[in-house]
């Protein structure tokens, strides 16, 4: 390729080719990556015959030859008669703006939502693919990190999302997390805004994507004032900055979208410029400084038991939403009006989180029965003073409170599957609850070496 880059500068010192006009004053002549390139040139015939002679010759001496299936030229105010005789001498088709390259469109004007449904339907198809899978909550909630996030994530390091585009994922998401399936809900048992905090903040750590919008767009101002040597940022200096600075510039209505997008950021900064002024000193961006700063909310006093919990997965998504008091006992269904019943499937009580957890006495002489297995003498009580307790007990990084993270997380899941096994006749017997979540807590300690080597000792008893 680099052949092919010294002919298109020898080709520019001929006074017969004209550069498209926003090429002019950087010589661009053409973009390249991998096998893939993108020829530009003002709408005539000089020009474009030009160019097609030194890109034939090239393609001659190296033996290359060019897919026509999948080439296309653009025009942009070109008359018909000079479009005619263009194609006629390529002997490619004619596109039409956007096209989609390397993997997102390209237009001359700002995208409309329409142009978004690439995205969004991406999003869909993998979902119903896993949507008729037997995935847990926790299950959901990594696909969603992963993969939902680097589709919207690619598309947000080139150019904006509107704020509608932003609420149609989300609300996608939602529904695949709560119910599994890509048709919108509107069960969410916990606002969206609240899952999309860090886990220190009472969420589940998922990307907000109109924050992460900002801060990609941040990304794009900071590679402007930091970046000289990038040909998109020498482009930006030679048509828009000139002899101002890109703090100076002020935002005119004949900017294109995506540079107002990028001015509106400057905004953001006057709150946040000891972040910004680091970064310059670093010579580094880092878009999770700024949504750290932008995210700023105080802790939940339990997020403590979820971090660095060696409990399953869907163990702690459980324990999350009991803490958040948002499990769906029978008392918080009846008041949905989705069931008439709510007592207790193990006695007469009202069924809520504090007598799941623990007042009632199946319940409680599991946990107990998990105390005194851990060699641990207290009386359960009350959750709303049993998770104070518990905050006590699971602070701090040895291994004792690592293991009693462990055994309430375990134990709450599998006293929330005894409960749902009685609510729907595949009732078990105690005894067997209790083997399971010992069972569950030796299993997760073996793969941790500060928990393996204690463990051993509370397997004698």
């Amino acid at each position: 390729m680099e052949y092919l880059q010294r002919k298109l500068h020898q080709m520019q010192l001929n006074s017969g080719f004209k550069h498209h006009s926003k090429c002019l004053k950087v010589q661009l002549t053409n973009l390249m990556f991998a096998d893939d390139v993108l020829f530009f040139s003002r709408g005539d015939v000089n020009s474009v015959d030009l160019l097609l002679k030194e890109f034939h010759s090239f393609l001659n001496s190296t033996g290359m030859k060019v897919n026509k299936a999948k080439s296309k030229i653009y025009f942009g105010s070109a008359s018909t008669d000079v479009k005619s005789e263009i194609l006629k001498l390529s002997m490619f088709k004619e596109g039409s703006l956007p096209f989609r390259y390397l993997g997102v469109p390209l237009t001359s004007k700002k995208l409309s939502v329409s142009h978004y449904m690439v995205l969004i339907d991406k999003i869909v198809s993998r979902i119903s693919h896993w949507s008729s899978k037997l995935l847990s909550y926790a299950d959901r909630l990594m696909f969603i990190k992963s993969i939902s996030f680097a589709m919207a994530n690619y598309w947000m390091l080139c150019f904006p999302l509107p704020k509608s585009v932003i609420r149609k994922i989300d609300s996608i998401c939602i529904s695949f997390l709560w119910t599994g399936k890509d048709v919108v809900s509107r069960k969410s048992p916990v606002a969206w805004a609240k899952v999309c905090k860090p886990l220190k903040h009472g969420g589940l750590g998922i990307i907000n994507l109109l924050i992460w919008n900002e801060c990609t767009m941040l990304k794009l101002l900071w590679n402007i004032c930091n970046k000289s040597d990038s040909f998109w940022v020498k482009w930006i200096n030679s048509y828009y900055l000139k002899r101002h600075t890109i703090m100076e510039l002020q935002s005119k209505p004949t900017h294109s979208w995506i540079m107002r997008a990028i001015l509106n950021q400057r905004d953001c900064l006057q709150e946040h410029q000891t972040i910004w002024e680091d970064m310059n000193m670093r010579q580094k961006f880092k878009c999770s400084d700024f949504y750290k700063a932008f995210q700023d909310s105080p802790p939940v006093s339990w997020s403590q038991l979820l971090m660095f919990n060696p409990a399953t997965p869907r163990a702690v998504f459980i324990f999350w939403l009991v803490c958040h008091g948002k499990i769906p006992t029978k008392s918080r269904l009846c008041r949905f009006g989705l069931l008439s019943d709510n007592k207790c499937g193990f006695c007469d009580n009202e069924e809520t989180v504090s007598h799941l957890f623990f007042e009632c006495d199946e319940m409680r002489s599991i946990w107990s029965s998990v105390q005194h297995w851990l060699n641990i003498h207290h009386s359960p009580k009350r959750w709303e003073e049993e998770i104070v307790w518990i905050q006590r007990q699971g602070k701090g990084k040895g291994w004792r409170a690592k293991l009693f993270r462990l055994a309430i997380t375990e134990t709450i899941y599998g006293a929330w599957l005894y409960r749902n096994g009685t609510c729907f006749g595949k009732a078990m017997h105690r005894d067997k609850v209790l083997e399971h979540i010992l069972e569950k807590i030796v299993y997760r300690s073996w793969g941790y070496k500060d928990l393996k080597s204690h463990i051993v000792n509370y397997m004698a008893f």
